[in-house]
């Protein structure tokens, strides 16, 4: 069975501070007022203010206590610094089993906070059965969900090569393990570097090549990338990422990137409504034909073949109303559309922005 050497994850949670936080203008003295009226974004802050020591005393046993107050009232960021305290045992007795439960609970809301990085800690769990029973399956969707996409994680995407080397239900998949150890080591990962000159060489999920064996074997050399010491991850526990503007421009493309997930469904479905507007306005125009109406010179209807005034006038007038409310409709969602397409362009040049930034990152060690 292949080993995979990854830092501990106790050691990479030991004195770093949550994801985000609400960074509140308020004095303690408001905060606490707040915090004993059941102000969960207070408790929050409070929580926050004492693990950092901002313009305070640090207090672990009062960050721990205020975040598990925050916590225990359902905000979400609360859970990570809860989770945190168990598994590390500050300020409170180590407890796997509560840290598992809150980091789980934490990962599993999809709130806008949680990264692609706490999702891989969350396979990790599952996968070393660290205050949960192992279970291979959860770590793999786990990892996937960290590993996928433009901006998946590389170390998630070792472990998940790893984990198919084992095998997820014990038996080996080699080609999986082989796509994802290549997919890291195009990333940069050392590890996989060496995973994947393994794989040549023995010809594991892949022909045997020796020529690419040797390739990747030289490149762990040539790039002179170290792996991160735990005291870079200690200091920047916010992703994957050897450079903190990096990881400051990632969060605002999964933000932003969130938020557009939602505006994108607004837009089309006010398209649907759109649509359907124009089928309502269309069949009340047909409607009023059947009436058949005549004007004369003098621009006033005239009753003829037995033709329903009151009717046609009550089908134009609803006519008339829906086509003023379309046209305004059509208007106002053109120009969401619009304004969702600037903000999709500004977002894609953030992407550009990051991967010059993690291009330019993975250049030097970290220290």
């Amino acid at each position: 069975m292949k080993q995979l050497t990854v830092l501990s994850f106790v050691c990479m949670l030991a004195f770093c501070a949550n994801n985000s936080y609400a960074q509140t203008e308020k004095s303690i003295e408001q905060l606490q007022k707040d915090a004993a009226n059941n102000d969960a974004v207070a408790m929050y802050d409070l929580g926050h203010i004492y693990e950092m020591g901002y313009d305070i005393d640090q207090d672990y046993a009062k960050s721990f206590y205020w975040y598990k107050k925050a916590a225990e009232n359902n905000y979400i960021r609360a859970m990570k610094g809860v989770s945190r305290f168990y598994l590390t045992g500050r300020a409170t007795e180590k407890d796997p089993e509560k840290g598992f439960y809150w980091w789980r609970k934490f990962v599993e809301s999809n709130d806008e906070s949680v990264m692609k990085n706490d999702q891989f800690y969350l396979a990790t769990f599952y996968y070393e059965g660290t205050g949960t029973t192992v279970d291979r399956e959860k770590a793999e969707y786990w990892c996937k969900k960290a590993a996928e996409g433009e901006f998946g994680m590389r170390d998630a995407q070792t472990y998940l090569g790893t984990i198919y080397y084992n095998g997820v239900h014990g038996t080996p998949d080699f080609k999986k393990s082989f796509d994802w150890y290549k997919m890291a080591a195009e990333q940069y990962d050392v590890t996989a570097m060496g995973f994947l000159s393994e794989a040549y060489t023995k010809g594991e999920g892949t022909t045997v090549d020796l020529e690419k064996a040797a390739y990747w074997s030289k490149q762990i050399e040539k790039s002179k990338i170290t792996e991160p010491s735990e005291k870079f991850f200690t200091s920047f526990f916010n992703g994957d990422y050897n450079d903190p503007k990096c990881d400051s421009i990632y969060r605002k493309i999964t933000r932003e990137s969130k938020i557009l997930d939602r505006e994108k469904q607004e837009v089309e479905a006010a398209f649907d409504d759109g649509n359907a507007m124009v089928v309502e306005v269309n069949r009340l125009n047909d409607e009023m034909q059947t009436y058949n109406p005549r004007l004369l010179s003098n621009g006033n209807l005239s009753l003829y073949n037995g033709f329903n005034l009151k009717g046609y006038l009550k089908v134009r007038d609803q006519w008339l109303l829906k086509k003023r409310v379309l046209e305004t409709y059509k208007e106002n969602t053109e120009n969401r559309q619009s304004e969702y397409n600037k903000k999709v362009a500004l977002n894609n040049a953030r992407r550009d922005e990051y991967k010059e930034c993690y291009k330019n990152s993975q250049k030097k060690p970290a220290n």
